[in-house]
């Protein structure tokens, strides 16, 4: 903001010290914004009745509710322990969501907007991984209530709900079919991803709570549960059921849908006596992230892999960091073919299987370029055919819960409460496919419903930093700020990667730094006192304030309650002028005006300038135009 003197008196301007915000050094932070004393500036694109939301994307893009904000800024100090601290707030589980979340806060990301947005996932991986245990000081269990709930899968969202509830002091026991905890996280994530051993170290923090874990105990009847004693339970069976191919032959030995290959391969029975075998090749169907989970599994077991998908890259909905790894890690991507017809095989393979060649036609229902058949076949011979095509929940009738036709179960979105009293869902069986992060986001809001069933009062809330461990509020200028890059993850080499051995290795100390410091700070603005803007010049139309008023010459302006303008008068006498029209019962609401010797002259001005910016006389009318011309 510049003041500068002239004929007029002292103007202020507002602008950049060079020709563009990136030249001026400009951060972004929005802080100008708020503090403008001229109200020049303002930031349109907002919704004002969700200001801060607005101005905090990725705070807001959260499903858990973390303040990414907060534990960024602490990274970029390197005060990791307090930034898991600030994460920990919102999850237990920060080590599998900082390697496996879809990170919804990055695509919010303003700084994406001029660059690249923050690698924020990784960051809160790092932080992780140097967890010292801050926050178990401020972290509280209260006494034991005596009353019982109980958790059905122990996946991401069953889970959460152990915690929370653990925490309020009531006595949970979580049932799993699978031989370990972690559901689709250690089951559908496949261990190059997600590391077994950091499963293993946050699942310990929950039974360190007090949790009952019955592993290899399916519970098909809730009736039972309840009959024991149980008063809340919790179902957070995932999406175990794997979607058929939909063609002759998907029901074929060979042929295997996604979960029930992931869950083998994760738990080493791939190629094994009593397990799956790939044989040499093998046809992995779809383009999503399961497909390239699916695809970079089998070549990890030595198999030669096709990713056979019937768009072109362009609609594949695979993210780029996992479409990359299939690439690097020497996947054959085959596009625009879409399987036809599986059969027994020919010449020495187990099975043969028939493709249809695909061109694009126009946009479908999801905003994709549907394919079409282009008449043209091919018949190849594979060993292994993988669906990666969808997955479902599996039924229980024992449930006794309503569901849709896809077989999710329908729950209030505000409780998690399903049809049945006392029984709450959440997770991949409620949302179908989803994120880690939005399946503990509902174990979230379940586990406060389950609190209040249970006669707490429903705060799962924790603090795990004393107030006053904030960061630094700085917003000065820091050369080059706006024009460092985004920093990418240390990998582990392509030709490294031949077992199970985690890819993704985060970032080193200084890499992390350095990363952290690219963020904008958005969440500093809403912080700062609104500033105080000039008055508004308008006075309000009647004797009181006409009295105050000059009797010099000069030019006044009328206007309604809307404040739109009504008349603009010059007259010899200001007061005598505005009292004419108070006398007249003119309809105005307010007035301003200004001492001007040559008042006709200012009074052409005036109306000229309204009229070009609006193309009308004041008031709408133009019985006054000759007075002009």
């Amino acid at each position: 903001v510049k003041e500068v003197e002239t004929a007029q008196g002292v103007r202020r301007y507002v602008g950049t010290i060079a020709d563009t915000l990136l030249d001026s050094g400009c951060k972004f932070c929005q802080a100008c914004v708020t503090v403008c004393p001229t109200g020049a500036l303002t930031d349109r694109t907002l919704d004002p009745a969700r200001r801060e939301e607005s101005m905090v994307p990725c705070h807001a893009a959260c499903p858990a509710g973390i303040d990414v904000p907060r534990y960024v800024q602490m990274a970029a100090e390197g005060r990791y322990d307090e930034a898991i601290a600030v994460v920990r707030e919102k999850l237990p589980f920060p080590g599998i969501v900082g390697r496996a979340c879809f990170a919804m806060c990055e695509s919010a990301c303003r700084r994406g907007q001029l660059d690249d947005p923050l690698s924020i996932r990784t960051l809160k991986r790092v932080a992780a991984d140097h967890d010292t245990g801050l926050w178990r000081q401020y972290s509280k269990q209260l006494p034991a209530t005596g009353r019982k709930a109980a958790v059905i899968g122990a996946g991401p969202a069953g889970l959460t709900v152990a915690y929370y509830l653990a925490k309020k002091g009531h006595a949970v026991t979580v049932f799993d079919a699978q031989p370990a905890a972690g559901g689709m996280a250690r089951y559908g994530i496949p261990s190059y991803r997600v590391p077994t051993s950091v499963i293993d170290q946050e699942v310990a923090e929950v039974a360190k709570l007090g949790v009952e874990f019955r592993y290899e105990t399916p519970v098909e009847d809730i009736g039972e549960l309840m009959a024991d004693g149980f008063e809340a339970v919790f179902i957070g069976i995932g999406c175990q059921g794997g979607d058929k191919l939909g063609i002759p032959g998907d029901d074929l030995d060979g042929v295997v849908d996604s979960p029930t290959y992931l869950r083998a391969a994760t738990m080493g029975l791939v190629n094994t006596a009593h397990g799956i075998h790939t044989g040499r090749k093998v046809a992995v169907i779809g383009g999503g992230n399961v497909a390239t989970d699916n695809a970079r599994s089998s070549k990890r077991l030595g198999a030669e892999v096709d990713m056979v998908y019937r768009r072109t890259r362009d609609e594949m909905p695979a993210r780029d960091e996992e479409f990359d790894g299939c690439v690097e890690e020497g996947v054959n991507i085959r596009y625009l073919l879409a399987p036809k017809q599986v059969a027994p095989g020919t010449n020495g393979n187990r099975l043969d299987i028939t493709y249809a060649r695909m061109s694009l036609g126009e946009a479908d229902a999801s905003g994709r370029r549907r394919p079409i058949e282009t008449g043209e076949e091919l018949v190849e011979g594979v060993d292994l055919v993988i669906a990666a095509v969808g997955q479902h929940p599996r039924r229980f009738e024992g449930f006794g819960v309503n569901t849709d036709a896809r077989g999710r179960i329908v729950v209030r979105e505000d409780s998690m409460l399903s049809s049945r009293p006392g029984v709450y869902a959440g997770g991949d069986c409620v949302l179908g496919p989803s994120t880690l992060i939005e399946s503990i986001a509902q174990g979230r809001v379940a586990a406060a419903a389950m609190d209040r069933q249970l006669g707490g009062d429903g705060d799962i809330e924790e603090t795990l930093l004393p107030p006053g461990w904030e960061t630094s509020p700085h917003l000065g200028r820091e050369e080059d700020f706006n024009r460092r890059r985004r920093i990418h993850p240390i990998m582990l080499a392509p030709a490294a990667r031949t077992g199970w051995d985690e890819v993704e290795q985060g970032f080193d100390d200084a890499g992390a730094r350095a990363e952290a410091g690219r963020c904008l700070k958005c969440n500093l603005a809403p912080k700062i006192a609104d500033a105080v803007l000039p008055p508004e010049s308008w006075l309000e139309f009647g004797a009181d304030a006409i009295a105050a008023v000059s009797t010099e010459a000069g030019v006044f302006q009328l206007l309604d309650a809307d404040k739109e303008v009504l008349a603009i008068k010059g007259v010899d006498n200001l007061r005598a002028g505005l009292e004419a029209q108070l006398e007249a019962g003119s309809e105005a609401r307010f007035f301003v005006y200004e001492e001007a010797a040559l008042y006709t002259s200012r009074e052409s001005q005036m109306i000229q300038a309204y009229l070009q910016q609006y193309g009308k006389m004041p008031g709408g009318g133009s019985d006054e135009l000759d007075d002009l011309f």
